[in-house]
């Protein structure tokens, strides 16, 4: 599944906020595309649910492996940023 890298949008999240739970690999259970890049998932394809919560309701954030991986950078620099208080 090698496809180009799309222009993310917004932001990269950190999971020490807005975050309710782990992650979860999950596999796709319909057609639908990742929550940062667009990238397209078929039915089958695996990806990354990152549980949140807003309002009174909670969903998931379904991302690509490629998004995944600067969130955790991020979330590796926020705990760091963390520590060193």
């Amino acid at each position: 599944m090698t496809e180009p890298i799309r222009k993310r949008k917004g932001p990269t999240v950190s999971l020490i906020s807005g975050s309710n739970g782990r992650p979860s690999r999950e596999h796709a259970g319909k057609a639908f595309s990742c929550h940062h890049c667009e990238a397209p998932f078929a039915k089958g394809d695996p990806y990354v649910a990152i549980p949140q919560r807003k309002g009174a309701h909670a969903h998931c954030l379904r991302v690509c492996d490629s998004c995944f991986k600067p969130i955790l950078e991020k979330t590796a620099t926020d705990l760091e940023a963390l520590r060193a208080l």
